[in-house]
């Protein structure tokens, strides 16, 4: 239906890379760029987002566990 067997597959709808776009190419390129630097959260910014978390996984810790759960710990 729509497919015929003697045209070929095509992996991406503009074909395949050009000479310009070589793999080669893109490999030297990757190698060339500086490498990055780190970026490093301050105290007051690593407390802000403990808090928000310890808020959040508040809620959910103090919900019950449901009866399946325990069910399955009880086997072990």
């Amino acid at each position: 239906m729509g497919w015929i067997e003697d045209e070929p597959l095509r992996s991406s709808a503009t074909g395949p890379p050009s000479a310009a776009h070589s793999t080669s190419d893109r490999v030297g390129a990757a190698r060339q760029k500086l490498p990055k630097s780190r970026g490093r959260l301050n105290r007051a910014v690593l407390a802000m987002l403990g808090k928000g978390l310890m808020d959040c996984f508040d809620e959910v810790r103090k919900q019950e566990v449901p009866e399946r759960f325990k069910l399955l710990l009880r086997q072990f």
